[in-house]
């Protein structure tokens, strides 16, 4: 079942694009380093209203982005390690 969402207000749509942005910065970047394509600029288009939203997408954007996600993985691998250690020590 698909359901098409209705926004009501400028507060709504902020808020999707705000949560959204991120997903699509990580897409821009993976599509220039794995095809190698240039990526100007993202959007997101709201079929319940029919209006396009251009989110940031500028290359330090996306390289910020990069680095903080680099950095939850980095955490996130060491909790493993010291859940393991504990585990079979």
């Amino acid at each position: 079942i698909c359901k098409r969402l209705k926004y009501k207000s400028a507060t709504q749509v902020k808020r999707i694009v705000e949560k959204y942005t991120p997903q699509l910065q990580l897409y821009a970047y993976a599509v220039e380093k794995l095809l190698h394509w240039r990526v100007d600029r993202a959007g997101l288009y709201m079929t319940a209203t029919g209006s396009y939203m251009e989110v940031p997408c500028d290359l330090q954007a996306r390289e910020n982005l990069w680095k903080k996600m680099q950095i939850l993985w980095t955490k996130a691998d060491s909790r493993s390690e010291e859940k393991e250690k504990r585990l079979f020590s």
